[in-house]
């Protein structure tokens, strides 16, 4: 854990960033450990280690509950396996969980 307005970041990204940014600029410090979130056609999950440890009980009915406020209210049938393994790995990596089955159109010609 860091303290003190500190963010640990890999060497590389903060050689990406240094430059881009100007001492004081404002920043938001996401304490939120499930996160979900459509990206096309697919929703991903992103599970990270909770702050603090009430943070843990509960974490598929978050997971769930999140899910199904992404997807319009509805739930959809999930990848059970990659769900479990963001769960319980909680890597802070985003895991795709569903995928919407795309639509195809195809014209005919007479």
């Amino acid at each position: 854990r860091v303290s003190h307005g500190c963010i640990r970041m890999y060497p590389e990204d903060i050689d990406t960033l240094f430059p881009l940014i100007t001492v004081g600029t404002p920043v938001s410090i996401v304490n939120q450990a499930v996160k979900v979130a459509w990206a096309g056609d697919s929703l991903y999950i992103e599970v990270h280690p909770p702050l603090e440890n009430h943070q843990t009980d509960n974490l598929l009915d978050i997971a769930l509950d999140l899910i199904e406020q992404a997807n319009n209210g509805v739930l959809p049938i999930l990848d059970g396996s990659a769900l479990n393994d963001a769960l319980t790995e909680r890597k802070g990596l985003p895991i795709k969980i569903f995928e919407q089955a795309s639509i195809q159109t195809t014209e005919t010609s007479n």
